[in-house]
């Protein structure tokens, strides 16, 4: 094999194509991400509110009107 100094411009093009072809790995040599198996990760808990608007002592029993209650029970802040 000639030096690529002494080839063409184009057959010294050609030459360094075909030894780049050689050197490169097959895509299909190349390892694929898997996946991992591990669960999503939980979601973190949220703060409160600054205020609440519903009165709960700390024994968890609720002070207002049954109105209050209702409407609190229905929005999911009291169970």
């Amino acid at each position: 094999m000639r030096s690529l100094n002494e080839m063409p411009l184009i057959t010294a093009i050609r030459e360094i194509g075909k030894l780049e072809a050689r050197l490169e790995k097959p895509a299909e040599s190349v390892q694929s991400v898997t996946r991992s198996k591990a669960p999503a990760p939980i979601s973190p808990i949220r703060g409160a509110a600054s205020g609440s608007d519903f009165k709960v002592d700390s024994k968890g029993e609720f002070h207002g009107s049954y109105q209050n209650w209702k409407a609190a029970r229905q929005a999911g802040k009291i169970r």
